[in-house]
């Protein structure tokens, strides 16, 4: 084979084939918009997202009555990180599509980057989601003892049983008042 033959040579771009899926997929999306913004879903989801943003302490979502141990900046970060993180958790495990988690999720980080609150804005900037991202997807809902030694790791206190529980006691509560937060807004499959 001479240095000229080039039939050897492929030019990669996208095929016909590729194209076509690219488009079938394009044309799903806006449909699945257009479903979900017209049967309500898709402001449904934005008021979630509202909602979870607003969260504070005292509210049936933030762990009530906690210690003063756990109201140092450092831990009261983490608790924030978590708190988060299982929001997100909960809207990916219990909203009808991925196209609503996504809205909602949007949601609550723009209102929380907007309430400009030093201690969300750490868990929006930590590394925390890292972490428990990777602890959870060793099973469909996370492993919540593995959350929680999680949350005791990052407080600086491994091996802290009160930690432990406590980062467990926030995982779980926060995915179990999520799940019932969305079941009560009724969306639509």
């Amino acid at each position: 084979m001479g240095m000229d033959n080039d039939s050897d040579v492929k030019i990669y771009g996208q095929s016909g084939e590729d194209e076509d899926r690219d488009r079938d997929e394009t044309i799903r999306l806006i449909e699945e918009t257009h479903r979900q913004r017209k049967n309500g879903n898709s402001q449904k989801a934005k008021q979630l997202g509202k909602d979870l943003a607003a969260i504070a302490p005292g509210e049936k979502y933030f762990p009530e009555n906690l210690e003063d141990e756990f109201m140092e900046a450092s831990v009261l970060e983490q608790v924030c990180a978590l708190l988060l993180f299982s929001s997100e958790a909960a809207l990916q495990y219990y909203l009808p599509s991925p196209f609503l988690s996504t809205i909602a999720i949007n949601t609550l980080q723009d209102r929380l980057s907007a309430q400009e609150n030093p201690l969300y804005t750490a868990a929006l900037d930590g590394s925390a989601f890292s972490l428990y991202y990777l602890d959870v997807r060793k099973e469909d809902e996370g492993r919540p003892n593995d959350v929680g030694a999680v949350f005791a790791r990052l407080c600086a206190k491994q091996g802290y049983e009160k930690y432990e529980l406590m980062g467990k006691d926030i995982y779980t509560n926060s995915l179990k008042n999520i799940r019932d937060r969305i079941k009560s807004f009724k969306f639509k499959k």
